[in-house]
């Protein structure tokens, strides 16, 4: 963003300023997406918890990066390191490696569209309910473009308390 190359960026998290000027957006269901064998799959909700001894599977696009952050934000630690596996593909491909059986991805709802014959999504809890997760539109501060700054304007009525 600071080549000012891109107006307006969405992520997945809360937040960061120094990422740019930022805005909370809303709030969207985490998933785990499994191959339907298995034993998730069956079940109406699991916690993030019940993933670290899964092989889980990440796309270096996309969201893919933020996907790998929040893992690792409630997984990480002393001595716990999830099995991660990256992969320059694009969303459906992944979904279709989880339907082969090679793992387990995440998502959140609007990335989900159609998922393959063979993959299931189950929503993710945590402590607290279901987990939820924010998304942020970050822009350069000091790029004036008027277009840009109607419709940040727009967002910024539309979506001023987030989530």
């Amino acid at each position: 963003m600071n080549a000012r190359t891109i107006d307006v960026t969405v992520l997945i998290g809360a937040p960061d300023p120094v990422l740019g000027e930022a805005l909370a957006l809303w709030r969207e269901q985490a998933f785990a997406i499994v191959p339907a064998t298995h034993s998730f799959a069956s079940e109406g909700e699991i916690g993030w918890e019940r993933l670290a001894d899964e092989t889980l599977l990440f796309s270096t696009r996309d969201a893919g990066p933020e996907a790998e952050n929040a893992l690792i934000a409630r997984l990480g630690g002393p001595g716990r390191w999830p099995d991660r596996r990256l992969h320059t593909v694009n969303r459906d491909t992944l979904l279709t490696l989880v339907a082969m059986g090679r793992g387990v991805a995440m998502m959140i709802e609007s990335d989900l569209g159609h998922l393959p014959d063979g993959a299931v999504a189950v929503p993710l809890v945590g402590a607290t309910g279901r987990t939820r997760e924010m998304l942020t539109a970050y822009r350069h501060p000091g790029n004036d473009n008027p277009p840009l700054r109607r419709f940040w304007s727009m967002l910024k009525s539309r979506y001023s308390e987030g989530g």
